[in-house]
């Protein structure tokens, strides 16, 4: 009954469920879940995320449905909306088949105008009908003799996001990826696992090949360290990684968010498996950084959990999982981690203030010249021509003096510097570092990208490799007072 004139988002397959029907709603097709650990193979049925959407001036809408036993809850859930608003949530019984009735939102009756539905990305004239977590099986849908049809592009976002992860990307409809595709008016995909998300090889192919996305995230680690080695775990990190580079299309890395046995929180007395469980979880983190910088692939972004998870407060008793509150925290952080990367890669409009911010200009190749205690890259900046722009960069530079005997080794130090020094400067946000002699001085210069300057660079100098390796050229350098001779300019 009107399948054909209704289009699936986030849906896998149609699949037979025995004893319930035909029209199975299921994310993951059993043809790749068949390869799965066996819980994922269970949650990979479910029916989360999944929508069913059509257009219709129908004004009652009666759509018949059924759901499986709920893991966790004694009914299903159906949320629907139209356009961006929530009209209604439908509970329905497991295993009883029988139709929900529907009617337009009063606003259709009202006086708003169309400014008020134009702020989320969906057109007001779509229904959208969101699954909860069990699985959802669906005969038909009856519009008593009136038009239906599927949404066209124009209707939806125009970005799409595939998100996978572990039972707090699996969530519910409230989850923080939701809270985050909300706010950044992008439609999700919810790939989420729960208590499953072990990072298969055969699902990383079936996720990269065969689903429709514009971006990915993928929030690993928290299902693996309870029985996954680091080998393990970097190993199948490490095809996921690659599989990415070669596909070159925006994706996240997220981190472990902090729990009950991340380092900080987990109790010193803890028993030797918990304890195991905390290092394992600093060296998952550790292999996923280095993995993504070492990639040296700009649509790859590496995120760590405790950026996104910030207040404890947010979690449940369990010290594990996110209370609704958490999640709508989470979803807002992840959002504003999300949205320069977006505009970055076209996925987004740019914000018209940003545009309009004072940007720091940067020549290619530059002169040095030092004026008034200033540093001048080439001509003065009023007078470039064609600069290369880069928005909210931080342009840092610093001029030393080398001791005479030492030049030779202070330049193997920067010709044959260490990838382990190179990559911890990546990791807190270090970039396009260049040295080069000026006179009798030498002068570094890099941009900073992250959001706290001097916190990171407490965090790399901390770094034993790259401590070592200060070290070196340190003692290369001429001192003033029994200190190196170091001049610091942050900005010009």
């Amino acid at each position: 009954m009107n399948m054909e004139h209704v289009a699936f988002y986030n849906l896998g397959a149609l699949e037979p469920i025995p004893g319930h029907g035909e029209n199975g709603l299921v994310r993951i097709p059993e043809r790749v879940r068949r390869h799965l650990n066996e819980r994922a193979r269970f949650v990979g049925q479910g029916s989360v995320g999944i929508e069913i959407r059509f257009v219709t001036d129908a004004p009652v809408i009666d759509v018949y449905i059924s759901v499986m036993e709920p893991e966790f809850s004694p009914r299903g859930t159906l949320r629907v909306y139209k356009g961006n608003l929530e009209v209604t949530t439908v509970e329905v019984v497991p295993g009883v088949m029988k139709f929900y009735r529907i009617q337009n939102p009063k606003w259709e009756e009202g006086c708003a105008g169309e400014n008020m539905f134009k702020q989320g990305g969906f057109s007001k004239d779509v229904w959208r009908i969101i699954c909860d977590r069990p699985t959802y099986i669906l005969q038909g849908i009856d519009v008593h003799g009136h038009e239906i049809r599927p949404p066209r592009p124009k209707e939806l976002p125009s970005c799409n996001w595939l998100a996978y992860g572990s039972s707090i990307t699996n969530a519910n409809l409230d989850g923080f990826i939701d809270v985050a595709a909300k706010y950044l008016k992008v439609q999700v995909q919810n790939k989420g696992f729960s208590g499953s998300c072990h990072l298969e090889k055969e699902l990383v192919d079936y996720l990269l090949d065969e689903c429709e996305y514009d971006f990915m995230s993928f929030e690993l680690g928290i299902n693996m360290r309870g029985w996954c080695t680091t080998e393990e775990f970097r190993k199948r990190v490490t095809y996921l990684i690659n599989r990415l580079v070669v596909l070159n299309k925006p994706a996240v890395i997220i981190s472990t968010f902090p729990n009950k046995h991340t380092g900080g929180y987990i109790a010193a007395d803890a028993a030797p498996s918990d304890l195991e469980q905390a290092l394992r979880e600093e060296e998952y983190e550790r292999i996923m950084e280095e993995l993504v910088l070492g990639a040296d692939c700009k649509k790859l972004l590496f995120i760590k959990g405790e950026e996104i998870l910030t207040d404890m407060t947010g979690l449940r008793a369990d010290l594990l999982h996110p209370t609704t509150y958490g999640s709508a925290v989470m979803g807002l952080k992840l959002a504003e981690k999300l949205k320069p990367f977006l505009q970055r890669w076209g996925l987004m409009e740019p914000d018209r203030a940003a545009t309009q911010e004072r940007c720091h200009i940067i020549q290619k190749d530059p002169e040095i010249q030092i004026e008034n205690g200033r540093i001048l890259l080439g001509k003065r900046l009023n007078d470039i021509e064609n600069p290369y722009i880069v928005s909210k960069t931080q342009p840092h530079c610093v001029i030393t003096k080398v001791k005479p005997e030492k030049e030779a080794e202070y330049k193997k130090l920067h010709d044959e510097i260490w990838d382990l020094v190179v990559k911890n400067g990546h990791l807190y946000h270090v970039r396009n570092y260049s040295i080069f002699k000026f006179e009798d001085m030498y002068v570094s210069f890099f941009e900073y990208v992250g959001d706290n300057f001097e916190e990171d660079m407490r965090k790399k100098n901390c770094l034993p490799i790259t401590r070592k390796w200060q070290k070196l050229c340190r003692e290369c350098y001429v001192e003033v007072d029994g200190k190196p001779e170091l001049i610091f300019f942050d900005r010009f």
